[in-house]
């Protein structure tokens, strides 16, 4: 039986991979890299943590992963605030109809939870949701089915009683 929905922030509760491809290419220049193809279609859905372990590899950076992923966390955080968006249609609409019939909701996502708690407030759709888990609350991201169970886990909800909502290869591995 339904009894919660848990949702991907990146590309199901907004159009953002754009805007996570645009804060890589700012971070590279920032290295002083140039390069039109940092952010493959392969590595849609993936952590910043995967995406920047390809790109270290294939422009031999020598900046440490840890501090990559602090300034590309602080990138992400201050474009996204920066940015006006809008939600992928439709996204309220369902999210009250999952509330009035009492379904619980969480957002599963790869992104920091400081990030994903920005774009839920500027959607004005935080107070829809009743868990967030992001990338620093589990030891293994998409694929691994980790943020999934977590949210189920906070959710008190058995993950045979949840459906995901995702848009990505990775995203939908996990979910499974």
């Amino acid at each position: 039986m339904l009894k919660a929905v848990i949702f991907d922030m990146d590309g199901t509760l907004l159009d953002s991979e754009p805007m996570h491809q645009k804060t890589v290419l700012m971070l590279l220049e920032k290295l002083k890299i140039s390069s039109g193809e940092a952010y493959s279609e392969k590595l849609t859905g993936a952590d910043y943590e995967t995406i920047w372990e390809n790109n270290i590899k294939k422009y031999n950076i020598v900046t440490p992963l840890d501090e990559i992923l602090k300034m590309q966390n602080d990138i992400t955080y201050g474009y996204f605030s920066e940015t006006d968006f809008a939600e992928m249609p439709g996204v309220t609409a369902f999210l009250r109809s999952l509330s009035e019939n009492n379904i619980l909701t969480a957002v599963a996502s790869s992104a920091p939870e400081s990030i994903i708690d920005l774009v839920l407030k500027k959607l004005n759709i935080i107070s829809y949701m009743n868990s967030v888990c992001g990338i620093e609350s589990v030891k293994r991201s998409k694929p691994a089915p980790d943020l999934f169970v977590l949210a189920a886990e906070r959710l008190g909800v058995r993950p045979e009683n949840c459906i995901a909502i995702e848009d990505s290869f990775v995203g939908v591995t996990a979910a499974k």
